[in-house]
């Protein structure tokens, strides 16, 4: 992770003569006691990588109980827009690149873990304006190359969820350029 860490970072300041840098939050994600907030930084006017952290506090519910999640994660998003106005907006094309780990427990005994990775193409529409407002909608479809099930639960059939592998991402977001 380290060595993965100094090569984003190397990147970004090799190509520190563009140097377009957003942070957009994703307001429908509370929705679901997730936190969504992502950075992107523009490589060149038509070229920029979206890195979305991933946060899962919240609950989920299975046979009746409720759960308590604690999942971590990222997602990796390279974006080519197609004729900009201001740099890295309007119309992209990209591919996105999804880990996901947690774990959701029942009264500290229960508990069911999952691991995923996941790989697909995504498209969107980025709108900015002159001040630096801008706003973000995107969708993906992808496969989950890895996804492990684990539980504790005696009814629980990890064979089956492990089973689909479709795997989904979608951006409301607003931000600001900086």
């Amino acid at each position: 992770m380290k060595k993965l860490t100094f090569l984003l970072v190397f990147i970004a300041l090799s190509f520190s003569s563009f140097a377009q840098f957003e942070v957009k939050i994703n307001p429908v994600s509370l929705l679901w006691s997730s936190f969504d907030i992502s950075a992107e930084y523009g490589f060149s006017e038509k070229f920029g990588v979206d890195v979305a952290p991933i946060f899962d506090f919240g609950k989920t519910e299975y046979n009746g109980y409720e759960y308590k999640n604690s999942k971590i994660g990222a997602v990796v998003n390279p974006r080519y827009y197609f004729n900009p106005n201001r740099g890295i907006d309007k119309f992209y094309v990209g591919a996105y690149l999804k880990f996901s780990t947690g774990k959701s427990t029942y009264e500290d005994d229960t508990y069911i873990k999952n691991t995923r990775l996941a790989l697909g193409p995504n498209i969107g529409y980025k709108v900015t304006s002159d001040s630096g407002f801008l706003f973000d909608i995107g969708f993906g479809v992808g496969k989950a190359f890895v996804n492990n099930w684990d539980s504790d639960i005696t009814s629980f059939d990890e064979d089956l969820l492990s089973l689909f592998s479709i795997d989904f991402i979608g951006k409301l977001a607003v931000g600001w350029r900086f």
